[in-house]
């Protein structure tokens, strides 16, 4: 089986309807590699963008003290870059903010499915395995 972590990887696809997700032992592993992006790959991912977050939000501060020289205030070019970095804080915010949801949704659709699907086993086997000593996964 072709390792879904790897750049570009994609399922393939082998049935006739397009609705059929499969069943069973792949997709048992197939569910907990969507479990292992939501729990540990998009939180992650979310982390990064919160630092990233934070440090254009430190710029604001900065960026003001050297715009507004006393007795001159602000040219019209300084607000339009303090408008850009507010621009782009609120970008990573919400990029942030989506990561970590979608890590959740993952999380909560992979457990949902393999509810449903007893044959999955895969997936709880791989989830055992592959736990770490925390007691998290």
């Amino acid at each position: 089986m072709p390792d879904p972590t790897a750049p570009g990887w994609r399922a393939e696809y082998t049935g006739t309807d397009p609705g059929d997700v499969g069943s069973g032992e792949e997709l048992g592993v197939h569910l907990y590699y969507l479990y292992r992006a939501g729990r540990n790959e998009l939180p992650g991912v979310a982390a990064i963008y919160s630092e990233l977050t934070r440090q254009v939000h430190d710029v604001a501060g900065s960026m003001r003290a050297i715009f507004d020289l006393p007795g001159w205030g602000m040219e019209s070019s300084h607000l339009r870059l303090l408008e850009l970095r507010d621009e782009a804080h609120d970008v990573l915010r919400q990029t942030c903010q989506r990561m970590a949801e979608a890590g959740v949704a993952l999380v909560e659709t992979a457990d949902d499915y393999v509810s449903s699907d007893e044959e999955a086993a895969a997936f709880n086997e791989l989830l055992e395995k592959n736990a770490d000593r925390s007691g998290t996964r």
